[in-house]
C-alpha cells in the first residue's frame, strides 16, 4: 500500500494554442471592397476624361476651384454646363449631336408676340421678325376661321332639326366688316314673331336656343338688333315701329340667356326700326322683318365675303336678293 503511494505519477500537459488573425479572418473582405470601389472610380474618372471636351473638363474643373463656383459662362445658368449655345463647349460632343430647342406657338392659343418671337423678339430662326402688320393678319385668319366653323355647324344642326322642317330658308349668315352676321328673318306665310308682337313663335326660340348652342362658346361679343319693315305701326298704348322693333331684340336676348349665354356677352341690345331695310328696292318686304346677331369682330383686319358680296348661308340661306311680295296689310 505504502509502495503505491510512492510510485511516480506521469503528469498530464494540456496544450492550447491561441490563433491571432489568420487565413479564415474578415478583415480582408472591407480591404478588398475599398480596392475594388478605388478601381472602379479610377476607371470612371479614365472614361469622363475621355468621353468630355476641353471646355467641358475646363467647366468641371472651375465647378471645385475655392474662388468660384463657376468660371464659365454658361448658357443653361448652371455651373458646369460648358460655355453658351453660340459657342462651342457642353452642345458640342463626339458622343451626342448638338440640340437646339426653340419654343414654339401652342396652335390651340391665340397668336401673340411672345408666340412668334419668344424672349428675344427676333422671331424664329431663319424667318423674319413678327411685326404687329402680321400679327393682326394671322389673328384675322384665325378668327375668320373661327366664324366659317360656326357657320357650318350651325347650318347642319338647324337642317338636322325636325321642328324647324320649312324654316331653314329663314335663316341668313354672313359676314360683315362688323363680324359674323346671323338673321332670323320673315318670310312670305312663315313669320318668326306674330304681328305687332314681341314674344317669338316656337319655332323661333327653338332656332335661337340652336343659335346660343354654337356661339356661347366664342369669345366675340354679341350685338341684337331688331328690324321691322317700312309700314306705319302704332299700338294701342302709343308706340310704333322703334319701340317694337327693340322690345324684339330684347325678348331674343332674353331667349339667349335662357339657353346658355353669359349675359357678360351681349354688347348692344338696339332696336332700329325700319332704318336698316335688308330689301332697299321693296321696303314693306317681308324679309325686312328680322332680328339680326352680329359676333363682332375682334380683328377688324379680317377678310370678310362682304369685300366680295354678301354671300348666302349655303342652300338654306338665301341670298340678300329678295323674294317680290305686297304690301302686308297688317301690322308688322
Amino acid at each position: 500500500m505504502a509502495s503505491d503511494l510512492h510510485e511516480e505519477v506521469t503528469p498530464i500537459i494540456i496544450t492550447k494554442k491561441r490563433v491571432v488573425g489568420g487565413a479564415h479572418g474578415g478583415a480582408w473582405k472591407v480591404a478588398y471592397a475599398d480596392f475594388v470601389t478605388a478601381m472602379m472610380a479610377f476607371f470612371l474618372l479614365l472614361w469622363l476624361l475621355n468621353a468630355t471636351t476641353n471646355e467641358q473638363r475646363a467647366g468641371i474643373a472651375s465647378y471645385f476651384s475655392p474662388a468660384s463656383a463657376s468660371l464659365e459662362r454658361s448658357g443653361a445658368g448652371a455651373p458646369a454646363s460648358g460655355l453658351d449655345i453660340t459657342s462651342p463647349g457642353s452642345l458640342t460632343g463626339t458622343g451626342s449631336p448638338t440640340v437646339v430647342s426653340v419654343p414654339l406657338p401652342n396652335p390651340n392659343s391665340e397668336p401673340t408676340s411672345e408666340n412668334f418671337e419668344g424672349s428675344t423678339g427676333k422671331g424664329l430662326p431663319g424667318k423674319a421678325p413678327i411685326n404687329d402688320e402680321t400679327l393682326a393678319k394671322a389673328l384675322a385668319i384665325k378668327e375668320k376661321t373661327r366664324f366659317e366653323e360656326a357657320k357650318k355647324r350651325l347650318q347642319a344642326v338647324i337642317a338636322a332639326d325636325p321642328a324647324l322642317a320649312g324654316f331653314t330658308d329663314n335663316l341668313l349668315i354672313d359676314e360683315t366688316p362688323e363680324g359674323l352676321r346671323i338673321q332670323i328673318l320673315d318670310r312670305d306665310g312663315r313669320s318668326m314673331f306674330p304681328s305687332g308682337g314681341d314674344a317669338p313663335y316656337d319655332q323661333t326660340v327653338e332656332m335661337l336656343r340652336l343659335i346660343t348652342g354654337i356661339v356661347k362658346d366664342l369669345p366675340n361679343p354679341i350685338e341684337i338688333r331688331g328690324h321691322t319693315d317700312s309700314e306705319p305701326y302704332v299700338a294701342p298704348d302709343g308706340s310704333g315701329n322703334w319701340e317694337l322693333s327693340a322690345r324684339r331684340a330684347n325678348a331674343v336676348r332674353r331667349v339667349m340667356m335662357q339657353s346658355g349665354l353669359a349675359e357678360a356677352r351681349i354688347a348692344e341690345v338696339a332696336g332700329m326700326a325700319d332704318t336698316d331695310p335688308l330689301d332697299k328696292d321693296n321696303l314693306l318686304s317681308p324679309i325686312n322683318r328680322r332680328v339680326s346677331l352680329i359676333l363682332r369682330t375682334q380683328n377688324p383686319n379680317a377678310p370678310t365675303t362682304a369685300d366680295q358680296g354678301t354671300a348666302p348661308a349655303g342652300d338654306m340661306a338665301p341670298a340678300a336678293t329678295p323674294e317680290a311680295a305686297p304690301a302686308p296689310a297688317t301690322a308688322p
